[in-house]
């Protein structure tokens, strides 16, 4: 749409020229000036907005290229963990066997990995009862772990112990 504006504006300056040839009176001759110079200052004005939303575009464009990078990255990296249930509601994402990739064992918030990101769950210790306190290192959740241990413990892949890594 601007660069119709551009070009109309442009148009318009050319025929004024072009009618300036023809008029032999002064101030006709200061008229077709005024104009050709408003028609100018137009073109010129319809030139800064398009390109202003051509900048506009290639912004967008830019931050939305990022994101298809962030995503594509994420969908790769959260493939590496299992869903763990701990019991009693309470769930973590733990870092599969085989999927390392030169890292530690760890767990990361099951709310996080939800919302795209991978929080770290930092260890408080355990309680004598056999309890875990962990807080994630991105949302701040505080949770407890393994506290109703029974039969309801599983885990998303068999004979792995979360508490371990093995």
């Amino acid at each position: 749409m601007e660069i119709g504006a551009v070009l109309s504006s442009l148009k318009s300056a050319g025929d004024l020229a072009k009618a300036l040839a023809d008029v032999r009176d002064a101030t006709a001759f200061q008229t077709k000036a005024f104009e050709l110079t408003r028609e100018i200052l137009a073109a010129h004005q319809s030139a800064i907005a398009a390109n202003a939303a051509q900048q506009a575009l290639l912004d967008e464009v830019r931050h939305l290229k990022e994101r298809i990078v962030q995503l594509e990255t994420w969908t790769a990296e959260k493939q590496r963990y299992g869903l763990t249930d701990h019991g009693c509601g309470t769930f973590t994402r733990s870092l599969k066997p085989g999927m390392e990739a030169g890292e530690p064992f760890h767990r990361i918030c099951a709310q996080c990995y939800e919302a795209g990101r991978k929080g770290m769950l930092h260890s408080h210790g355990r309680f004598s009862s056999g309890c875990e306190q962990v807080e994630c290192l991105a949302c701040g959740k505080v949770m407890m772990l393994g506290c109703d241990r029974g039969d309801r413990q599983t885990t998303a892949y068999s004979d792995y112990d979360p508490f371990t890594g093995r």
